[in-house]
């Protein structure tokens, strides 16, 4: 055992973040007046299914697969508290999933792997041919409803696609691993002011109210200088449009030496709580070449929730040798 936990307060817990999930999801379905993937404008819906603080709630899908995962590794009988936790999850999942947003649901089934690959020997080719078929189906079938069938062939023709059009779907993919590169070398060459910790900080702006207004009143651009319509950078960006060469050099590296630090601890004396954080922080590493999620308001909010978790529902830890 990485240490012992108590499976009542892990079900007390998984149970009160579905709740909350549900709250989350019923007020801001009130809100936008439906879901994007029933929209007739599923881009414009998706970008409007939001709403200050409570939005915060729908991020928990992860906290909650993650946890319900946990549960199934420990609690070997059969408990009629693994349905409900099953239920919870797989409903939490599909909710998320009819927002058309993607990128969470990918983070959950990387923690999933994570947590499978260091705690258990299920980890085979089957398991990783599941995962990734199960990635690629949901990556494809997203983009299919959220843009539609003209949007991708339009793209497909802006991006000068030498394959045949029947697999222009897969342009998207491929846009977003070359383009965020290149977003990101036009924009250093062009990029003559710095913004001092707006993007490296954001969600001490964004959890206090004032991202937006301070965006408005120095009137700044998401998205400076892009080469196409894939408005994504690479996760430096935010370090470099900061502070510059120092940011972008002084950061990664600060944050390399703690998540190394994290890895070489657990693997001297693991623990579950290790294990989950490191899988947390080697997401945003692979990701990299996409946006840095370290500084969002909902990646801060998964660690502290997560942290809080782990605490609640663990005993004296295990010192047997």
């Amino acid at each position: 055992n990485l240490f012992e936990i108590d499976n009542n307060k892990l079900f007390n817990a998984v149970t009160l973040l579905f709740i909350l999930f549900i709250i989350g999801f019923i007020l801001i379905l009130v809100k936008a007046g439906t879901v994007p993937v029933f929209s007739s404008q599923p881009g414009k819906t998706r970008a409007a299914f939001q709403m200050f603080g409570v939005g915060l709630f729908l991020h928990n899908v992860l906290i909650i697969c993650l946890f319900t995962a946990i549960y199934f590794i420990y609690e070997k009988g059969k408990t009629i508290k693994k349905y409900f936790l099953m239920f919870f999850s797989i409903s939490s999942f599909l909710l998320y999933g009819l927002t058309l947003q993607r990128y969470l649901l990918f983070f959950t089934l990387f923690m999933i792997f994570v947590l499978l690959y260091y705690t258990t020997f299920k980890i085979k080719f089957r398991t990783m041919f599941f995962i990734s078929l199960i990635i690629l189906i949901l990556f494809l079938s997203v983009s299919s409803l959220r843009a539609g069938q003209l949007v991708i062939f339009v793209i497909y023709k802006l991006a000068k696609m030498k394959f045949s059009p029947e697999y222009a779907i897969f342009t998207e993919p491929y846009m977003y691993f070359v383009m965020n590169l290149e977003n990101y070398g036009r924009s250093i060459l062009k990029l003559e002011n710095f913004t001092y910790g707006y993007y490296t900080f954001d969600f001490i702006t964004a959890i206090t109210g004032i991202k937006h207004w301070i965006e408005k009143y120095f009137y700044l651009n998401e998205t400076p200088f892009l080469i196409s319509d894939f408005n994504t950078y690479s996760a430096m960006f935010n370090y470099y449009r900061d502070f510059g060469t120092l940011g972008v050099t002084i950061i990664p590296l600060l944050g390399g030496i703690g998540i190394n630090s994290l890895y070489f601890s657990f693997r001297k004396n693991p623990t579950l709580s290790k294990i989950t954080f490191f899988g947390l922080f080697l997401f945003g590493i692979t990701f990299s070449f996409f946006n840095s999620p370290f500084g969002f308001l909902w990646y801060v909010y998964t660690l502290i929730i997560t942290y809080l978790v782990f605490r609640y529902i663990s005993k004296q830890k295990n010192q047997e040798k």
